[in-house]
């Protein structure tokens, strides 16, 4: 029980929306990042920020259970836009991608910046860092 307590009070996760302006998220005891779906820069499938405060970071689970959720989402049609289907075996190929990726990557640290990319057809997986350090 001590250390599920301790585990609640030091991992303590933001909630903030997934159309929340990600750049607002960078102060020093912030560790932030977000996964998108995205075409272009105006059509956003899906999207989902992970912020928390110290000492807790963005781990490399946060963002493979991201990915479930970004296949689920399509998968149901539930995306803030209608997902191309003639794209859904390439995205299928992208998640994998992006996963292979995420498994041997380094921490990352700093400001914003798109930290890895992946296509399927038009649209494109993107894993943002947005602040602090993750993936320690």
């Amino acid at each position: 029980v001590r250390n599920v307590t301790f585990a609640v009070a030091t991992a303590v996760a933001l909630s903030i929306p997934s159309d929340t302006n990600i750049k607002k998220l960078e102060r020093k005891n912030i560790n932030a990042m977000r996964l998108q779906l995205q075409q272009g820069l105006h059509t956003h499938f899906w999207g989902k920020p992970f912020a928390y405060v110290e000492p807790r970071w963005v781990t490399k689970a946060d963002i493979y259970a991201g990915l479930g959720e970004m296949w689920t989402a399509v998968d149901l049609n539930m995306t803030q836009e209608p997902f191309p289907g003639s794209a859904m075996k390439e995205l299928h190929s992208a998640i994998i991608r992006m996963s292979a990726w995420v498994t041997k990557a380094a921490p990352l640290a700093g400001g914003i910046y798109t930290a890895h990319q992946e296509y399927a057809k038009s649209a494109r997986i993107d894993l943002e860092q947005v602040g602090g350090l993750n993936f320690r």
